[in-house]
């Protein structure tokens, strides 16, 4: 996680916990697309030939819920994630309904954030 330091020459740093998390300017993080089922597997980017993972950095007003590691598991030796079922319907099936909501209410928050100039870097 990232957090921007105090003064108006603060650099972006690491930090390993954070208060909350309106603190932090971004998250980087793995992406992953919905497969089927309860599967996610590994997003490519452009170097999608070679297989390569796409990472990214999350502004943290785009983070929207932590999974815990007892909801996940890996198949097919980490190419996929598989998520819990419990998890996936309480979670991922709620949210995946409200999606037209919460882009649009996540893109005002960064609107703001933008306006404001405390947004994150969203680099791919």
């Amino acid at each position: 996680m990232y957090e921007r330091g105090g003064g108006k020459t603060a650099k972006h740093s690491w930090v390993s916990e954070a208060d909350t998390i309106g603190s932090l300017s971004y998250l980087p993080i793995q992406v992953w697309q919905y497969h089927r089922q309860r599967n996610f597997r590994t997003a490519c980017g452009a170097r999608m030939k070679l297989n390569l993972p796409r990472f990214s950095h999350l502004p943290a007003a785009a983070f929207l819920h932590y999974i815990p590691s007892s909801s996940i598991r890996t198949v097919n030796n980490g190419e996929f994630l598989e998520l819990d079922g419990l998890f996936f319907q309480q979670v991922y099936t709620r949210l995946q309904t409200q999606k037209p909501l919460i882009v649009a209410a996540v893109g005002k928050l960064l609107a703001r954030r933008r306006q404001k100039g405390t947004g994150g870097d969203d680099d791919d």
